[in-house]
Formats: C-alpha cells, structure tokens, sequence
C-alpha cells in the first residue's frame, strides 16, 4: 500500500432537484351550468369525458409544472327539466334514469357539482382552484373547455 501524493477531493454533483416526500395537496369543490346534448342525465361515459375534459385543462393554468389534476367524480347534478310545468329544477330519481335511457338527445341544462383534487411534489398548488376559475373566466378560455368537452366526446 502506498499513499498518493496528495489527498483527491471528491466532487458532489446533484443529479436532479430535490422532491417533496410528501406531496402539496389541494382541492376545490366546483358548481357550474352546463348545455348538453343528452338524454337527461350524463352516462357513465359521457361523466368521465367531462373529467378528462376538465383534468385536460390544468396545463393551461399550471404552466410548467408537474402538478396533476383528478375530478374525483360529481356530488350530483340537476337537470332543469323543461317538461317541469313549474320550470323548477329537480333531481332525478334512479328509476327516471332507466326510464330516460329511451328518450332522444335533447339540450339539456345540467349544473355539474364537482370536485378537483390537485398534487405536487415540487409545487405548492394551494392556488390552483383559484386558478381554474380564473382561467375560465376569459371567453376564449370557456370555449376552449367547451371544445374539449365537444372532443372528449
């Protein structure tokens, strides 16, 4: 064994910026009216097009993060039922779903209650249901949404 002449330092690179262990963590809770052309109710499938719509939209206001976004589903929602004499709104019954299935597409009024849970792991996203809102506030940013609810089908 023979020493070296002098003693070598070794150099520390980081290899990536540091993450959270535990992730930010947020959640809105939004109520919004929407037009679809429906039966009477939204499917299955036409309610996971709506949240992949919406979870879709976060780049836009999130710029240049890795924060997701996840509609954990909707509360309920209400169809402003025109054949109602009264014009009020009203909650549909699980029976009028089955029995609905057979009517035609009609635009439907229907106000979507939803929740939309955000994480990070390098960004405080605390702000981002403010964002959403603020977002779509702006006329373009609306059809935007609506273009991609069109698109999702």
């Amino acid at each position: 064994f023979s020493p070296t002449a002098a003693p070598s330092e070794a150099t520390i690179v980081p290899t990536q910026l540091p993450t959270m262990e535990v992730a930010y963590e947020t959640t809105g809770r939004f109520r919004q009216d929407f037009r679809f052309l429906v039966r009477s109710i939204l499917s299955n499938a036409e309610q996971r097009a709506f949240e992949r719509a919406v979870e879709s939209l976060t780049p836009m206001y999130a710029r240049n993060t890795d924060a997701v976004a996840t509609v954990i589903g909707q509360k309920s929602f209400v169809v402003n039922d025109p054949t109602d004499e009264d014009g009020k709104t009203r909650k549909l019954g699980r029976n009028e779903v089955r029995r609905n299935e057979e009517q035609p597409l009609v635009v439907k009024k229907i106000q979507m209650e939803y929740i939309i849970t955000y994480k990070s792991h390098t960004v405080d996203v605390s702000n981002f249901p403010q964002l959403y809102i603020q977002f779509l506030t702006k006329g373009e940013n609306r059809l935007i949404m609506e273009n991609t609810l069109i698109d999702e089908g």
